[in-house]
């Protein structure tokens, strides 16, 4: 066992600077379909959307890594709707899941 004690780090104490990406000051969605119509690929960067909600958030790894698996989902199925069209994520459900798993009373 290790005699070393180990240190709490506020989110106050983060350079969370070294987090924003100064090569891309954009992120981007990328969209090509075949000739023929019959295949459509769609990529995307959400690096910096990513960087954002960590930083405003003030979230580790693990819940960054599911927002923004989210985040870039949703970037993806909206991408080419039209004005009018509204896409909508709710995680009401998750969330109380997740509590209940965090405060225990999943069990009763």
């Amino acid at each position: 066992m290790s005699s070393s004690s180990s240190e709490e780090v506020t989110t106050e104490e983060i350079d969370w600077e070294q987090y924003h990406n100064k090569n891309n000051l954009n992120d981007q969605v990328f969209s090509a379909i075949s000739g023929d119509g019959g295949i459509k690929v769609t990529a995307a960067t959400v690096r910096n959307l990513v960087n954002e909600f960590m930083i405003m958030h003030s979230l580790t790894e693990v819940p960054i890594d599911a927002l923004g698996r989210t985040a870039t989902c949703s970037v993806l199925l909206s991408n080419g709707m039209q004005d009018e069209q509204v896409f909508q994520v709710s995680m009401n459900e998750c969330v109380q899941k997740m509590q209940q798993v965090i405060y225990g009373t999943w069990l009763q």
